[in-house]
């Protein structure tokens, strides 16, 4: 899976790296890749696989599901790119998660607590329901 960024030429995805020279573990992490000379940027390099990437509109943010570090539910994170400033968004789970056009809120499914639809400003952290699956 991949999410364009608003330039037209680089692509945010995620990438199978193996154990490598003294870093434990592996696992999917974040690259981005430039489509005009297919030249890969690693953005993450940690422990804890990175799913569903996407590109705020201005291009300035980036969003994804990772398992948290604490409670190992899959959540939903946000790097600045400016700073790879990472933060968490949930806590309580979320994956799949996708931009507002204002680059202020989230939408996400949370499959861990009860199937439901949620939106989340990234700057309160607060989230709403918008609706719930039940199954």
């Amino acid at each position: 899976m991949g999410s364009w960024f608003p330039n037209g030429k680089d692509i945010l995805h995620v990438r199978w790296v193996p154990e490598e020279d003294g870093i434990e573990g592996k696992g999917f992490e974040l690259f981005i890749t430039d489509t005009t000379d297919n030249n890969a940027r690693r953005l993450t390099y940690d422990y804890l696989s990175q799913y569903y990437p996407k590109v705020s509109s201005n291009g300035e943010m980036i969003a994804y599901t990772e398992e948290h570090p604490f409670n190992h539910k899959w959540n939903i994170a946000v790097m600045r790119l400016s700073s790879k400033e990472v933060f968490w968004v949930t806590e309580a789970g979320g994956e799949y998660p996708a931009w507002s056009p204002d680059n202020e809120h989230l939408v996400f499914v949370n499959e861990w607590i009860d199937g439901g639809l949620y939106i989340v400003n990234i700057n309160t952290e607060s989230a709403e329901t918008l609706a719930k699956f039940n199954y």
